[in-house]
């Protein structure tokens, strides 16, 4: 609740990294395969991806900088990495699952036809 990902060394029960940077809670976050970026999901209506080294955010995805065709209009509920790293699905509150080109931070597409709130989204293996 204290909208931060915190990052730690569960062996030594170390705290590695604090990402702030969110405006309300955290609903979901996933890690890339090569483990050099986390995105974040959350009730503020933004994904955010991270750099896992410097803590610092990259991206907003959706965010108030977005064109308004692209902005989440409810809290980003799933996130999730394409197996080759190149893409980031979110899922929202708002029916609508986004995909994001994760080198560029652009928008790729939007997945509309939902209708009720999207509460996961997930990459089938082998697909981009």
């Amino acid at each position: 609740e204290d909208k931060t990902i915190k990052m730690w060394d569960i062996s030594g029960k170390n705290l590695l990294q604090t990402f702030a940077g969110h405006e309300m809670e955290i609903y979901s976050l996933d890690y890339s395969m090569d483990g050099r970026f986390i995105v974040s999901g959350s009730g503020d209506h933004k994904a955010k991806v991270w750099n896992v080294e410097t803590a610092t955010c990259m991206y907003e995805l959706g965010g108030q900088d977005s064109h308004p065709n692209n902005m989440h209009k409810d809290g980003v509920t799933s996130v999730c990495f394409s197996p080759d790293g190149e893409y980031v699905a979110t899922g929202s509150l708002d029916k609508i699952v986004r995909l994001w080109n994760i080198n560029t931070g652009q928008f790729v597409h939007a997945f509309d036809d939902h209708k009720e709130p999207v509460y996961s989204v997930i990459f089938s293996p082998g697909l981009s």
